[in-house]
């Protein structure tokens, strides 16, 4: 199962048959078979016909919308899941502390091994002794998030290894024409961190597309705090991909000059991709998402996009006592 990207602005979204196409104009730029699509994603202005929408509800394929810049604006979803007892074990998991704490700990944990394991790989060919004080900071605050006694303690070491990271990600920039100071979002203030804001809220529309399908409720979260009209399980669940999946890709784009300077375009106070760069990080991202990797419990070769499916139906498995403790999907 796929995700389809539509980044054209103009084009439209039909259906023929049990076929999914997307055209501009006379024009069709995608054709495949609807059987094979889990979700679609859409960027500004492309349309949907009404046969259409009728079809993919029908399919229980849902449609995220996002701006051509790339900001989530809604989505159209199929009928929520009817796995009601599901949904109500969830809550009252929540209301138990003790194992919001487990779990916020679990999260953070895999959160943080996956942050380090990218400045590891990097390290090996830079030898930059200030990632290698990162790394050591990594551990440090990995060790005193699994002994911390609350909820705000752990965000706490989330917030200490997140800032180390930053720190390194900003050395591990080498193409010409792109540097990192910090983290800015809403908006994003240079190249960088336009392709991690949108790496992010790209990643963070495929966990939510995730939970929906294995029926939990993505606004009841354990990590972060509710926020009305956040969905925070989602938000949870992305943080142990966030490093090996996105910071990875905009690593790579822009160290192997896949995406260059002259693929920003400034709008709105802040930076973003033009056009074709926002089809050539897509494409990029959505390679990464296709590309197998043994998951690390389960023995088997899937793609990261099974791995997102089968953490979400894990921490499922959790909540119901089908399994003893949530275990975060980490890479060596």
């Amino acid at each position: 199962m796929s995700v389809i990207y539509v980044t054209e602005q103009g084009a439209f979204l039909a259906k023929t048959g049990q076929r999914l196409l997307v055209k501009k104009s006379k024009e069709t730029l995608l054709d495949v078979p609807a059987i094979e699509v889990s979700q679609v994603v859409v960027f500004g202005n492309v349309s949907i016909t009404p046969a259409t929408v009728t079809f993919l509800l029908g399919r229980g394929i849902d449609v995220a919308f996002l701006t051509q810049a790339g900001r989530y604006k809604g989505r159209l979803q199929p009928e929520f899941s009817k796995k009601v007892s599901l949904r109500q074990q969830q809550f009252a998991r929540a209301a138990d502390g003790d194992f919001c704490l487990e779990v916020t700990k679990a999260i953070v944990m895999g959160k943080i091994a996956n942050a380090r394991t990218i400045c590891m790989r990097r390290n090996r060919e830079l030898g930059d002794k200030k990632i290698g004080g990162v790394v050591r900071r990594l551990e440090s605050a990995r060790r005193k998030a699994a002994q911390a006694s609350s909820i705000d303690a752990v965000r706490g070491q989330e917030g200490a290894a997140g800032a180390a990271y930053y720190e390194a990600f900003g050395r591990m920039v080498k193409a010409e024409g792109f540097s990192f100071e910090k983290r800015t979002k809403r908006p994003p203030k240079d190249p960088v961190n336009a392709l991690l804001s949108l790496g992010y809220t790209l990643l963070h529309n495929n966990v939510y597309a995730m939970i929906n399908v294995v029926g939990l409720d993505p606004y009841q979260g354990f990590l972060h705090a509710a926020r009305h009209g956040h969905p925070t399980l989602a938000s949870d669940l992305s943080e142990e991909f966030r490093a090996i999946v996105v910071d990875s890709v905009v690593l790579a784009v822009i160290n192997k000059g896949v995406i260059k300077p002259g693929d920003f375009r400034p709008s709105k106070g802040g930076i973003y991709l033009t056009k074709e760069g926002l089809k050539k990080f897509v494409g990029q991202y959505e390679g990464r998402m296709s590309a197998l990797v043994m998951h690390p419990h389960f023995g088997e070769r899937m793609s990261y996009m099974q791995c997102i499916e089968r953490q979400v139906r894990f921490f499922s498995w959790v909540l119901t006592g089908r399994e003893e403790e949530y275990r975060p999907f980490e890479v060596k």
